[in-house]
């Protein structure tokens, strides 16, 4: 059996390289397995497909399941929760279980206090590898650890991507995809922009970005945390700029970086998607408006004065306009800097990350 991990469930990383796996045919010789965090498995049925929720041990029979499952396991492919490989047994066939971190990004922010492997995951995978330093020590992670394969969920940059406006209705000419970080944190509050999302945390400037929006014929769709509070902004029913959650994935049978792949650029701020979305070579805009109250918590893992120079800094409403005016007229004004932070944090734009993954898991769990 191969399980396979991610959040949400059938996505990300894992999910490009469980579809290379089948491509392969490995679902004919192997079980292929998703580990779930909770009982969906009704809802989640997806052809030749078992689920697995290890949390499930209440009864004898749901105990015996699990540790035949454990037994069964030939290699995990993670790259949410770690998940390690039980490290006291052996599959029947005499070869070790393993386990492949493949993770959901390269940390710009500080993850070691919090986020780190416990133990028993025998590869991480890494961009570039110039990273490989990088990952080794947010993660925990010896260096030899670290595999250098590019992230197989950024092979949709590398291919002809749908048109939006089959996903969309409005008046719009360009799409703009923003992607901000959650304003709170489990340990500390990163709470500038209160509970709502950072420079559109008040009915003025929401509706004076979406008034330049609606005359530059732009529709910015806006993918919150889930746990984000945006009562206020979504009450104006503004009418160029949407939101979405999970559930509109789900619903129009595209991922989150497909969704990237057909847009004309992007709005983030302090995460991964930002080295990722260099890859689709379309301009980028970061939020910096609380940039201070992150470098005292969490802190952030690399030099942000290189890494972030590909992307305009916004700190202020009249800056995220005069960014969307300029994606309006196809003013692209860091593209040479854009292009070297691609090189450095990508290892490829062949759009081969995922054959190269799966190359490695083959060889190191000898499937």
């Amino acid at each position: 059996m191969i399980v396979f991990e991610s959040k949400p469930e059938f996505s990300d990383n894992t999910k490009a390289v469980y579809n290379e796996l089948v491509n392969r045919g490995y679902g004919t010789k192997y079980q292929l397995t998703w580990y779930i965090s909770e009982d969906k498995c009704a809802t989640l049925k997806k052809g030749n497909v078992t689920y697995w929720n290890p949390k499930k041990r209440k009864t004898i029979r749901e105990k015996l399941r699990n540790y035949q499952y454990y037994y069964r396991t030939k290699c995990i492919i993670c790259c949410n929760s770690f998940i390690g490989s039980s490290g006291s047994h052996q599959i029947t066939d005499g070869k070790d279980q393993v386990s492949f971190y493949l993770s959901h990004g390269t940390p710009l922010k500080k993850v070691k206090d919090y986020y780190t492997s416990p133990g028993g995951v025998d590869y991480c995978l890494s961009a570039h590898p110039e990273l490989n330093s990088l990952m080794a020590e947010e993660f925990s992670f010896s260096p030899d650890q670290v595999f250098s394969c590019g992230f197989p969920r950024n092979d949709v940059f590398a291919e002809p991507s749908e048109s939006l406006r089959t996903k969309f209705q409005g008046d719009f000419n360009k799409v703009i995809i923003w992607y901000p970080t959650y304003r709170q944190n489990g340990n500390k509050s990163i709470n500038l922009a209160g509970d709502s999302l950072p420079l559109i945390h008040n009915e003025i400037n929401a509706e004076q970005l979406n008034e330049v929006a609606r005359q530059n014929h732009i529709l910015i769709v806006i993918k919150p945390h889930f746990a984000q509070d945006i009562s206020l902004v979504k009450k104006k029913e503004l009418s160029n700029i949407i939101f979405i959650d999970d559930s509109f994935f789900e619903n129009n049978g595209i991922t989150s970086y497909e969704l990237l792949a057909g847009s004309d650029a992007l709005i983030t701020d302090y995460s991964s998607v930002y080295f990722d979305y260099t890859l689709h070579d379309k301009p980028i805009a970061v939020i910096w408006e609380d940039i201070e109250e992150y470098k005292r918590f969490p802190g952030f893992a690399m030099d942000l004065s290189y890494y972030m120079k590909g992307a305009e800094k916004i700190y202020s409403i009249e800056q995220l306009c005069e960014f969307v005016k300029d994606v309006a007229c196809e003013n692209d004004r860091l593209q040479t800097e854009r292009r070297e932070i691609r090189d450095k944090t990508n290892i490829s734009t062949d759009g081969k990350n995922s054959e190269r993954v799966v190359d490695f898991i083959v060889d190191k769990a000898k499937l």
